[in-house]
């Protein structure tokens, strides 16, 4: 039978049906099943996590390792931005230098003045200041560990602050600009903030004397009236009673205080006014109690020194004025107090040498002062004279009180009697004998104040 040549597959048709016939296996390959590949994944995904794992541990450890040898390395050594590593004892420099240190976590930046004598101490953050002046700017943020500055005087304890601290042969002075800083000497801690000053109380060559000085009471005053206290008086009449009053800016009044009630009243000054009332002194004359008003703060100023005598008995009015004429060389004064001895006034200057001035009583419109000696002092801010006349002393703004005695009968300004330190007042101001000369009343400017008794016991060989 003849084959139809339609029928036959062309090479075509072959060759398609070769490439189908190789295609089909690759189709139909056998694929792994779904529980097989989901172990190959979760066996990949815990690879990957042990190895980041490890990775954080090693990381952890080595940052360790590191942070531990720079810590140790600052705790020990003051190290600058230049390099330069300062091991305890080293000197920190003699000339104007301006560098960045670090102790641990602690960071400042000092300048150091011409002729400055300093030493990296023993301790992390100490400074041995011997000579000069530093002036360090503390980086608050930074800070986790105290800077501490020690001199031959004083050690000052620093948080966070820019300050200046100077030391010579007799005192340490600190300046603060801003910030705080501890500041401790004698018997005294303190904090001064900024911008603020302290100074630690210059030695005195005192005669020899036996004394004692101790605190009986502290009252704080916080009555507004009173924010500036500048000066203090006995009451000649009522010894339980002071009087006070406030400097330039406050009325023209007196205050009576009384410390056992704790009540405080205030009584205007008739026909007078107070350009600057200094200091008060207590006095009796042909019987009268009076209160003297030292209004002489601002004589630098074109305005005299005046003496306002006011009968401490309300209602209060002046009953005479005394103006004094001054040395020309005398142009601010603080302090005064009255001497019924002498039957004279005496005042302490300002500025200079800390001039002492003797003017004597009249009943005329003016008396003239002179120059009878100097006080060594830092500021001297009031000065009181006992009833009797036998005892003088001289309150400096930083609590120091200074005491002394006649020689002959002339009061021996060249040899203190001895000194005592009021702490926790922040500017003293105010000062007042009681109980004939046996005790004091001590107090200052702020808005609260303590009002401190001491009891005051001495003898000297000889005078006082």
């Amino acid at each position: 039978m003849a084959t139809d040549p339609s029928d036959e597959p062309s090479p075509v048709e072959d060759q398609a049906t070769e490439d189908v016939q190789d295609l089909l296996p690759l189709l139909y390959r056998p694929r792994p099943d779904l529980a097989s590949r989901v172990r190959r994944a979760i066996d990949r995904e815990r690879f990957r996590r042990v190895v980041l794992a490890a990775a954080a541990v090693l990381a952890l450890i080595f940052g360790a390792i590191i942070w531990s040898m720079a810590t140790t390395r600052a705790d020990h050594e003051p190290r600058s931005s230049t390099g330069v590593v300062a091991v305890a004892g080293t000197s920190l420099g003699e000339a104007t230098v301006e560098t960045r240190w670090s102790w641990g976590l602690t960071a400042a930046k000092f300048a150091l003045a011409p002729g400055t004598v300093a030493r990296a101490g023993a301790e992390p953050g100490l400074i041995d200041l011997t000579a000069g002046s530093i002036t360090a700017s503390v980086d608050h943020s930074r800070q986790r560990q105290a800077l501490v500055i020690r001199t031959p005087h004083a050690v000052a304890t620093v948080i966070g602050t820019v300050f200046t601290i100077r030391v010579d042969a007799r005192t340490t002075r600190l300046t603060v600009e801003s910030g705080s800083v501890r500041f401790s000497f004698a018997d005294r801690n303190e904090v001064v903030s900024g911008p603020g000053m302290m100074e630690t109380p210059a030695p005195i060559a005192v005669a020899p004397t036996s004394w004692t000085v101790r605190e009986l009471s502290r009252w704080i005053i916080t009555d507004r009236r009173l924010r500036e206290l500048s000066a203090l008086a006995v009451d000649p009449m009522h010894p339980d009673r002071l009087w006070g009053c406030g400097d330039h800016g406050n009325p023209a009044s007196l205050f009576a205080i009384d410390p056992g009630t704790q009540r405080i009243t205030e009584y205007p000054v008739a026909r007078a006014v107070n350009h600057d009332w200094e200091d008060l002194a207590p006095m009796v004359m042909d019987g009268r109690p009076l209160v003297a008003i030292g209004d002489i703060g601002k004589s630098r100023k074109n305005q005299p020194a005046r003496i306002l005598l006011v009968e401490a008995d309300p209602p209060l009015a002046v009953q005479q004025t005394l103006v004094i004429n001054l040395p020309a060389d005398v142009i601010d004064l603080d302090c005064l107090a009255w001497d019924a001895r002498e039957q004279s006034f005496y005042l302490v200057g300002k500025d200079g040498d800390h001039p002492v001035l003797r003017c004597p009583f009249t009943t005329q419109e003016t008396t003239t002062a002179s120059v009878v000696g100097a006080v060594v002092a830092r500021r001297p801010a009031a000065l009181a004279i006992d009833t009797s006349a036998e005892r003088m002393a001289l309150l400096d703004e930083d609590g120091t009180i200074t005491f002394f005695g006649r020689t002959g009968g002339v009061w021996d300004l060249a040899r203190p009697r001895g000194s005592w330190v009021v702490s926790g007042i922040p500017i003293a101001q105010a000062l007042a004998w009681s109980d004939a000369g046996t005790r004091l009343w001590v107090s200052g400017e702020g808005p609260t104040k303590p009002l401190c008794q001491l009891a005051v016991e001495a003898h000297q060989h000889g005078d006082f």
